[in-house]
């Protein structure tokens, strides 16, 4: 990654002394604007396979969104960057007829034999993305092979606990696509894949808003009319205008894509049920809860796989730190947690418990102090 920043900061530095030599809106127009944003989208496409390595990260629902954003900032700042660059050195016809833009850029600016150093630094940007890609894929084919979404042989791990059935399967697919030829094609399928899952995710945030109003939130998006949130509405209508651009070829393979995998997932369901994976409850839901039992906490584990031999606490710590957790939601009068949320807050107990041992322990000490202390004399 810091080979492609510098990389991209070369070319932005090449352009510098280039500005204004070229006129950066000639033949511009909204059409052309519109039919390149929805081919570049590829280029954002790694942001959200992010969100996938979320339980491997520390404070998943403080630190994701935070770095997510501020990495789709510094990039677009770097995209824009060198898209002004590379008008300014070659011109809007010159690049664009281009196979190497970016290699042609540098060996305009600096000479041909710096094409070399751009082709390295293209290369480790490639196989980067392309590792990145491998990596995400197989993190969702682990996920949804453990919530039974796909048959569990895709979920299974070697020594080095990686699952290499989903990797396998992620790397020949890749290949797949590879030997279509037109990369350009690939890109505009990707994009159409990444729509629909766009389009899926913005349409539940706003459900959302409506089925479960009081769900504990730890990051919620600014800006609403009513219960409807600004952010989701206007990416649907940003996607709505962007995936009438593509190919009709890449809509049409990327529905087919889209049609098979669902069919498989109806076929896989009706063979082999998934069963359900939150902790068994007698109440709904939706139910606001305050406390768990102890079983309740034994299943939230299990689903979690703590291995309690191989951790400096036990189920029945466990179970406190969940109690605990839910005592706290009880804070704010717009929180319910409910029993859809408690999966959710064994994982919060849990990252607790293994940042600091004895954390729930201190914890009913000082209140137990902190009661004492409130009682009359």
């Amino acid at each position: 990654s810091t080979v492609q920043v510098a990389g991209l900061l070369a070319i932005v530095a090449i352009g510098i002394p280039h500005l204004g030599d070229e006129n950066l809106l000639v033949g511009a127009s909204t059409a052309g604007v519109v039919t390149a944003a929805a081919l570049v989208f590829f280029a954002f496409v790694g942001f959200d396979e992010v969100i996938t390595l979320a339980e491997e990260t520390t404070n998943p629902s403080r630190t994701v969104p935070r770095a997510l954003l501020a990495a789709l900032g510094i990039s677009t700042v770097l995209y824009v960057g060198v898209a002004i660059a590379g008008i300014s050195v070659l011109g809007p016809a010159a690049l664009a007829s281009s196979e190497q833009p970016l290699a042609d850029v540098m060996g305009s600016a600096i000479g041909s034999r710096s094409a070399d150093v751009v082709a390295v630094v293209a290369m480790m940007a490639t196989t980067n993305t392309t590792l990145l890609a491998v990596t995400a894929s197989s993190r969702l084919q682990y996920g949804m092979a453990d919530t039974g979404a796909l048959p569990a042989s895709f979920g299974r791990i070697n020594q080095r606990r990686a699952p290499w059935v989903a990797v396998l399967l992620a790397v020949t697919v890749a290949a797949g696509f590879v030997s279509i030829g037109d990369l350009s094609l690939v890109a505009s399928v990707t994009d159409f894949s990444v729509y629909l899952v766009f389009v899926a995710v913005n349409v539940t945030v706003i459900l959302l808003r409506f089925w479960q109003p009081k769900r504990r939130r730890p990051f919620a998006i600014k800006g609403a009319v009513g219960k409807v949130p600004i952010a989701p509405v206007l990416a649907l209508v940003t996607i709505a205008i962007l995936v009438p651009s593509l190919e009709p070829t890449a809509i049409m393979l990327g529905a087919a894509v889209t049609v098979s995998g669902a069919a498989l997932y109806f076929m896989q369901q009706r063979r082999w049920p998934a069963s359900t994976r939150v902790a068994p409850t007698q109440e709904g839901p939706m139910t606001p809860r305050t406390s768990i039992a102890a079983s309740e906490a034994a299943e939230v584990a299990d689903i979690l796989r703590i291995d309690f031999a191989a951790v400096d606490f036990d189920l029945d710590q466990f179970h406190r730190g969940m109690r605990v957790e839910l005592q706290h939601g009880t804070g704010d009068p717009d929180t319910n947690i409910t029993n859809d949320d408690l999966v959710t807050t064994g994982k919060i107990a849990l990252a607790h418990l293994n940042e600091i041992p004895d954390y729930y322990t201190r914890l009913a000490a000082m209140e137990a102090a902190a009661c004492n202390r409130d009682q009359p004399g």
